[in-house]
């Protein structure tokens, strides 16, 4: 199962290069359902389908 974001928004910081997600992560093989995290860089997305550099994941609610 692809690993899906919730509560996420696209966002840009220093440390990143490019655009990241920052949500909260299910089913992801690396971390805990529930996790807070802030993806690789952003690769491309349709369809609330987004590939980072590292990983795809289906994006969930978006953070209101």
């Amino acid at each position: 199962m692809r690993p899906v974001l919730e509560n996420w928004h696209v966002c840009a910081c220093d440390r990143i290069q490019g655009k990241h997600i920052h949500g909260t992560v299910y089913y992801h093989p690396e971390f805990n359902d529930g996790d807070e995290i802030h993806t690789s860089a952003i690769q491309a997305h349709s369809n609330g389908i987004v590939t980072t550099r590292s990983r795809t994941y289906r994006l969930g609610k978006h953070a209101e």
